[in-house]
């Protein structure tokens, strides 16, 4: 597919479908947001250093017992293999997400460590937990709204069954009338 033919097919797709031009777009920044937050893990050697010690604050005072019992005999011993999981998935999740590469998989991954942030560190501010609240609802539209997949490698590539009537990115075409058959 030539880049020419790129352009036409997303100015096609906004002025035709515009919802699925939005959808595609809210997909993007939500992988925009999670690969900041991914990077800045990645590139602070103190956060690498520091996980244990966030973990045990984490654990310290939440008041989600099952969770204390997961951060204290799971995560906190398997500090450095946590802390990598968590900065590289923010990572891959955010690039799967912008470029719209295994959407329904990066989107279901973000969803489940969206709720493990939640329940390990939601209690520490209306803020914090609401963050990741707002992040599974707008991943849930994602995997659940095909025009988020019209803009996507997935999509270019052929990826996605059905492309055509999958993502809508054919125009709608209005119903013609029936003729009459009847003729007196």
């Amino acid at each position: 597919m030539k880049l020419e033919e790129v352009f036409s097919y997303i100015k096609k797709t906004y002025s035709e479908n515009n919802a699925d031009f939005w959808l595609s777009g809210l997909r993007a920044f939500i992988g925009v947001v999670w690969i900041f937050s991914g990077i800045e893990k990645i590139i602070s050697p103190a956060y690498f250093t520091n996980f244990a010690k966030t973990v045990g604050y984490f654990a310290s005072k939440n008041p989600n017992g099952f969770f204390v019992n997961f951060l204290t005999g799971t995560v906190a011993p398997n500090a450095t293999l946590f802390s990598y999981l968590v900065a590289y998935g923010e990572l891959l999740v955010g690039l799967g997400l912008l470029f719209g590469l295994l959407t329904n998989t990066s989107a279901l991954v973000g969803i489940f460590m969206n709720i493990i942030f939640y329940f390990g560190a939601g209690w520490t501010g209306i803020s914090t937990a609401m963050l990741n609240v707002q992040m599974v609802v707008l991943q849930i539209i994602v995997l659940l709204a095909p025009g988020s997949k019209t803009l996507s490698l997935e999509y270019f590539f052929g990826l996605l069954k059905l492309r055509k009537e999958y993502v809508g990115a054919e125009p709608k075409k209005p119903a013609r009338a029936k003729k009459n058959l009847v003729k007196f």
